[in-house]
């Protein structure tokens, strides 16, 4: 998180995102047992905000000029996948799927409230300042 804060590092960013999320995939389809739920949830709730906040404190250190674009994988992919990945761990239990869904969708509500929250507040200051 630190150096994808500091500097756009794509390679390095595409690299521990194909890896975790890519090692957690092989090791879904392979080994995981419903009872190993308690102990596997955490770590992918982890990963996925780990990756999140990756984006979010690069995206919101440096400017979003071209040379210093966010990194789309991280933004899209970090969703699309942590939530297929969040499918089939709850696969066997009852609306489990839908309730990941509610809370993965408050979420990102809450994350676009902030965003807009922020953005007005960055308006102001450039309106006092001009």
């Amino acid at each position: 998180m630190a150096i994808a804060w500091l500097r756009a590092w794509r390679p390095l960013n595409l690299l521990g995102f194909f890896a975790t999320f890519g090692v957690a995939t092989l090791w879904g389809v392979l080994k995981y047992r419903p009872e190993h739920f308690a102990s596997t949830e955490p770590f992918l709730i982890a990963f996925f905000l780990i990756y999140v906040l990756a984006s979010l404190l690069y995206a919101t250190r440096h400017s979003l000029a071209a040379k210093q674009a966010v990194d789309a994988t991280l933004i899209f992919g970090t969703p699309l996948v942590a939530f297929g990945l969040q499918a089939g761990l709850v696969r066997d239990i009852e609306y489990a799927t839908a309730f990941s869904s509610l809370a993965t969708g408050g979420f990102y509500l809450g994350l676009g409230v902030w965003a807009m929250r922020r953005a007005r507040q960055r308006q102001r200051c450039g309106a006092l300042a001009g």
